[in-house]
């Protein structure tokens, strides 16, 4: 499943995976934020949604835009 939102400097579009009624995968197929505070970010985010199989977890400080932007497109992936 695929969703977009608005972050800081552009657009993050991610790709959720659901296997099994949980979520497998979360990639991070394009976005236009600055890479060295974004990308960190995403990975941070994406290790604790598959942890905690839930978007219900904390934004990472000094990238709250991106991490709004990556949560918020998971759950337009997920129809939520």
């Amino acid at each position: 499943y695929q969703g977009t939102a608005e972050g800081f400097q552009s657009d993050v579009t991610v790709e959720v995976t659901v296997a099994d009624g949980r979520i497998s995968q979360i990639v991070v197929s394009d976005h236009g934020e600055t890479p060295s505070i974004a990308d960190p970010a995403f990975d941070t985010l994406q290790a604790a949604v598959l942890q905690a199989q839930s978007l219900n977890v904390d934004v990472v400080s000094g990238a709250t835009y991106s991490s709004d932007a990556f949560l918020e497109a998971a759950a337009k992936a997920l129809g939520l």
